[in-house]
C-alpha cells in the first residue's frame, strides 16, 4: 500500500540555500500564495524509501523559469505562461520512481526581472507501507521529561515545552505485533510550528542526527500540525525514539518545542534489530 506524506515549506526537513535569499509569505500578505516561500536559489529534500514525488507552489505572473533535479536528472520549466493565478499548483511530478532513496532540489533560474520568483508551498511523496499506527501526544506510550508539572504545557493539540533539554521518548517495540513480520518499520513525528519554535535533536536507537531547525517566523492561526521528522529505513524489531528541545544559543524567542503525534508504519524488507534501551534518559 502506498502512503502519501506531505512536507510543508516550513518543515525542518527541508534545506534552503542560501538561507538569506528566501523569505516566507503568508495568505494574509498574498492570498494567492497558499503560504509559499519565494525567491532565488533552491530548497532541497532528501527522501527515504519512496516511490514518487510531487511539488506544489504558487502559479502566478511572477513565476519565472525553474529547474527540478531528481537523483541528478534535471528538468527545466518555463514558469508562468498565461492564465489565472493558481495556489497549490503542481510544479513537478515524478509518480513512478523505483522504491528507494531519492534526492530532489528545486532551483530558481529565471533572469527575467518581470518574473523573478519561485513560490514553493509543499511537496508530497509516496512510500510503501503496511499498517500505520498513530499515537496522539496524550498516549501513555510517550515519556515526557523532565517529569515536573511545569515542564510541558498540554492542550488538545500538543505537548509544548520551553525547557532547554525538554524531551519526549517512545519505545515502540510492542508495535511489531501490528506490523507484518516480513516488513521493516519507520517513524514520523508531527508538531505545531510557530515564530517561537526552536531547533531540536532526534535520536533513534542511540544515533543522533544534526539539529533540525524550522523555517517559519509566523504563528499558525489554526495550530496546524507539520511533519517535523521522518525515518523510513528502520529494521524490523524494537526501536526507541527521543526528541529533545535544542534552544538556539542567544535567542530570546526561539525556545519552544511542540509535539502533536507520532506515526509508526511498516516499510520494506528488513532484518531484526537489537533490543532498545529502557525509557529513561
Amino acid at each position: 500500500m502506498l502512503v502519501n506524506t506531505t512536507v510543508s515549506h516550513i518543515s525542518p526537513l527541508l534545506t534552503y540555500l542560501p538561507a538569506v535569499a528566501w523569505y516566507e509569505d503568508t495568505p494574509q500578505a498574498d492570498p494567492s500564495l497558499d503560504c509559499g516561500r519565494c525567491a532565488p536559489p533552491r530548497p532541497q529534500w532528501h527522501a527515504g524509501l519512496t516511490s514518487g514525488h510531487r511539488v506544489y507552489g504558487g502559479y502566478r505572473e511572477s513565476l519565472g523559469r525553474y529547474r527540478v533535479t531528481l537523483d541528478r536528472n534535471s528538468t527545466e520549466y518555463d514558469g508562468f505562461n498565461g492564465g489565472p493565478d493558481v495556489p497549490g499548483y503542481q510544479l513537478f511530478s515524478a509518480p513512478n520512481l523505483p522504491m528507494g532513496q531519492h534526492h530532489i532540489s528545486m532551483f530558481n533560474i529565471g533572469n527575467d526581472p518581470a518574473r523573478p520568483m519561485f513560490d514553493f508551498s509543499y511537496l508530497m511523496f509516496e512510500s510503501a507501507a503496511g499498517n500505520t499506527t498513530v499515537f496522539d501526544h496524550t498516549s501513555d506510550q510517550c515519556v515526557w521529561l523532565p517529569h515536573t508539572a511545569e515542564a510541558w504545557a498540554v492542550d488538545a493539540v500538543s505537548h509544548t515545552t520551553t525547557q532547554d533539554f525538554g524531551s519526549m521518548g517512545m519505545n515502540f517495540t510492542n508495535l511489531n505485533r501490528v506490523l507484518s513480520p516480513h516488513l521493516g518499520t519507520g517513524v514520523a513525528v508531527y508538531g505545531v510550528l510557530s515564530a517561537q519554535s526552536s531547533s531540536f535533536d532526534v535520536t533513534v536507537d542511540d544515533a543522533t542526527g544534526f539539529p533540525l531547525s524550522p523555517h517559519t517566523g509566523n504563528d499558525s492561526p489554526t495550530n496546524e500540525t507539520t511533519l517535523l521528522y521522518i525515518k523510513t529505513d528502520l529494521y524490523q524489531g524494537p526501536h526507541t525514539l527521543w526528541v529533545q528541545n535544542n534552544r538556539l544559543s542567544g535567542s530570546a524567542t526561539a525556545t519552544q518545542l511542540s509535539i502533536s503525534s507520532l506515526v509508526v508504519f511498516s516499510d520494506a524488507e528488513a532484518s531484526p534489530s537489537s533490543t532498545p534501551p529502557a525509557n529513561t534518559r
